[in-house]
């Protein structure tokens, strides 16, 4: 075989390894470049799967603090409407038992007789009101009240029939009254 033979075989040898690692490295290319692709493909799917619940729970917190804010405003807007009120309401109840003032001391006394007695009892009461416990009771303490405080001789039991005292008694009920009447 002459030298130019064995040169164009070995060329011709060269070129179909050539050619044959070059399609090798091309499908090694496009496997390669077929896994990263899925690789990065499967990364975004978990980034954005990620974000969205991300973004999602951030939503969900921002709702629950809006509704928490909006319901203490709310309690805050109501508590201003009905404190607006109670003074009013207070001053209306106070004069109507100041009006009943005798009825409601008449009505203590009665009450507490029930449940102790009466003549061993102490009072307080304001001057112009002490004849109607005079000789029912042990002791007459004189105060500028209105209505009465009467309280058993070991002062285990004490009975406030005060205007003053019924109206703080009761300050929770009138409340509960005042917003049920503004919020139905």
């Amino acid at each position: 075989m002459p030298l130019e033979e064995l040169q164009k075989s070995i060329e011709q040898e060269a070129k179909a390894a050539a050619s044959k690692l070059q399609e090798e490295g091309d499908r090694e290319s496009e496997r390669i470049l077929a896994a990263a692709t899925q690789a990065a493909d499967a990364l975004k799917k978990s980034a954005k799967e990620k974000a969205v619940s991300e973004v999602t729970q951030r939503e969900r917190d921002m709702l629950t603090e809006i509704e928490n804010d909006t319901q203490s405003i709310l309690s805050a807007a109501k508590e201003e409407a009905i404190s607006k009120y109670v003074k009013p309401f207070d001053a209306a109840v106070r004069k109507k038992l100041q009006a009943k003032q005798k009825d409601m001391i008449k009505a203590a006394l009665k009450n507490f007789s029930d449940v102790a007695p009466l003549r061993q009892a102490s009072v307080k009461i304001s001057k112009k009101n002490a004849a109607l416990v005079e000789g029912l009771v042990a002791n007459i303490e004189y105060a500028d009240i209105d209505g009465i405080i009467v309280s058993s001789a070991d002062k285990k039991i004490t009975a406030d029939a005060t205007v003053d005292g019924l109206v703080e008694s009761n300050a929770d009920v009138a409340r509960r009254i005042l917003a049920r009447g503004m919020f139905k």
